[in-house]
């Protein structure tokens, strides 16, 4: 299970990043690495919250463009995710 992340190269240097499924779920690195690192911490945190207060969790989509990048969602959440009534039409598979 992946969700597709957003990285925008930003004129004072450094990435942002941002999840087009996911509200409020943001981040940024100095480079390239770190942001994608960032970005994983990000995405955990985002669906830490969601299962913690019952929030519904969108199903992954998959994007298409260079400034899309595949975060894989870490185990332990896939398997607390798929558990949930809240994710909608997730593929846990």
């Amino acid at each position: 299970m992946r969700y597709f992340a957003k990285f925008k190269e930003e004129k004072e240097g450094g990435y942002s990043v941002s999840f087009p499924l996911l509200k409020g779920c943001f981040s940024e690195g100095d480079s390239f690495e770190e942001a994608k690192a960032m970005a994983t911490e990000a995405l955990s945190l985002w669906l830490e919250s969601a299962l913690e207060h019952d929030e519904a969790i969108p199903a992954p989509k998959e994007y298409f463009g260079e400034e899309y990048v595949a975060i894989e969602v870490p185990d332990y959440l896939k398997k607390a995710a798929s558990t949930t009534s809240k994710v909608l039409e997730a593929n846990f598979a």
